[in-house]
């Protein structure tokens, strides 16, 4: 319950159990806004009571930096500073980083979301999951319609118990 996998007020915590005030670890898959919502993320964060560490891709971290530091002024049409009460603790994932979180364990695997097949442009480095708890094996693929080759290679060294595949 002190882990959670991606931030958008769409999916409330409690409809699952789970107390907003346990949520230490939050685990990122990529940066669009179905995943990464940073102004309520930053105004979660600052209600927990003993911060956040926030694991993510640099474009995730960058994202939520700058929503930290900045406001939008519409009438006006630019920036200003400010600071968020957040208090965040950022770890820079790539794919093939392992880490863990108490007693789960995740190793980050690239994602084929993000890349323009036809110009083979990837536009930020999206991450699937497997993830190890309790003996068992977890495979996370959020909006990828098919591993990459370096994905399924790497997948070739688990046994998993579970996979979940959203694919777009």
């Amino acid at each position: 319950p002190d882990i959670r996998i991606d931030y958008s007020e769409d999916g409330p915590l409690e409809r699952f159990g789970v107390e907003e005030l346990s949520v230490r670890h939050l685990v990122m898959t990529h940066g669009h806004t179905d995943h990464l919502q940073p102004h309520p993320l930053l105004a979660f964060a600052a209600r927990q009571p003993l911060g956040l560490d926030v694991y993510g891709n640099s474009t995730v971290i960058d994202a939520i930096n700058f929503a930290a530091t900045h406001t939008w002024d519409a009438e006006r049409g630019r920036f200003y500073p400010q600071q968020s009460d957040a208090d965040l603790r950022f770890h820079r994932l790539r794919p093939g980083d392992t880490f863990s979180v108490a007693k789960t364990t995740f190793t980050a695997l690239l994602s084929s979301h993000f890349i323009d097949q036809v110009n083979m442009i990837q536009g930020q480095q999206a991450l699937n999951f497997v993830i190890e708890q309790g003996g068992k094996t977890f495979f996370y693929g959020m909006d990828s319609a098919y591993p990459l080759p370096e994905t399924i290679d790497a997948l070739q060294g688990y046994r998993l118990d579970a996979a979940v595949f959203d694919a777009k």
